[in-house]
């Protein structure tokens, strides 16, 4: 082979080699973006946090723009209530504040609808996938007790774990509890539960004779002293005002030492609401104890036993 030809096939050998490349070798830019993790779902993650013993867990996939979650959940303090066709949803906000609803997802719940799986698959747009990035995306489960969600997880490859929880007590308020006199026609119903030194509270009362008062910081506190007794301000609590319901509704966490842990224990707190009415010792009041069938008597009571029953809103 003479030197002209020789140097032409090797110019078409080289130039072919460079076609193969760029087909055969995609450029990185266009390979899918893949990001994956699981996240925990809980009460705490509620703004406010709420108080539950349920419990839950999702896969989170996002594969270019389209997000996909498989999760489940079990032990929910009553049962699930559908808003606009779902009792599960996307929300659009940070882990520090609600928002609103960005897209159903699709629930298969059990018979007894306080626990289940869940799923969804669609596609964000590229607005939606960089709210997706600044980890403000957020999957939310209603229930009949906590209408604004009993469970939560943010779409956060960094959100937080939490320990098992140890205790978890369902209390029911009554006047009865105090050793004062009261007349009232208040009702209402306390959660709390324990993971390790830590203690959630929340609740709701309605039918409060009259409007809430605040005494030693809070018209909701917990104090300390068995059943027929009084006792110092221990806890205040967060609380909000429903005039509409003449109610209030409370929330509180905090973290135990030795000594209030044994107290807890030996359920000796207790929940206290004042009203102007009854401003000197409180309206009405629940024991942090362990109540023999509070399920059975506040919720059975409410939405009966069988699986239709959640159609009927609680009475708080």
């Amino acid at each position: 082979m003479n030197m002209k030809k020789h140097m032409r096939w090797t110019a078409i050998l080289a130039a072919g080699s460079l076609i193969l490349f760029s087909l055969g070798c995609p450029d990185d830019d266009d390979d899918p973006e893949l990001t994956e993790f699981s996240v925990e779902l809980a009460g705490e993650n509620e703004v406010p946090s709420v108080a539950t013993p349920a419990s839950g867990e999702m896969d989170v996939v996002l594969e270019n723009n389209t997000l996909t979650l498989d999760g489940s959940f079990d032990n929910l303090v009553s049962r699930l209530l559908e808003i606009d066709g779902t009792p599960a949803h996307i929300h659009i906000g940070s882990a520090e504040e609600t928002g609103p609803v960005l897209f159903n997802v699709d629930v298969d719940a059990d018979d007894d609808e306080r626990s289940g799986t869940f799923s969804f698959e669609g596609e964000l747009t590229d607005d939606e996938v960089q709210v997706f990035e600044d980890d403000e995306l957020y999957l939310n489960i209603h229930t009949n007790a906590y209408p604004g969600g009993e469970l939560r997880g943010q779409l956060d490859e960094d959100a937080p774990e939490f320990p098992d929880v140890d205790e978890s007590w369902g209390l029911g308020f009554s006047s009865e509890f105090h050793p004062h006199e009261v007349e009232t026609e208040a009702e209402g119903w306390a959660w709390v539960i324990q993971r390790d030194d830590d203690i959630v509270v929340s609740g709701a009362v309605d039918n409060l004779t009259s409007p809430l008062v605040e005494v030693d910081g809070s018209a909701v506190n917990i104090e300390e002293a068995p059943v027929g007794e009084t006792g110092p301000v221990i806890f205040n609590l967060n609380y909000e005002e429903r005039p509409e319901d003449n109610g209030v509704r409370f929330w509180y966490e905090t973290s135990l030492d030795d000594t209030q842990i044994e107290t807890l224990e030996d359920g000796e707190y207790y929940i206290n609401i004042y009203t102007e009415e009854f401003e000197e010792d409180g309206e009405t009041r629940a024991q942090l104890d362990e109540e023999e069938g509070f399920f059975e008597d506040i919720w059975e009571d409410i939405f009966g036993d069988t699986p239709e029953r959640i159609e009927e809103a609680p009475p708080f």
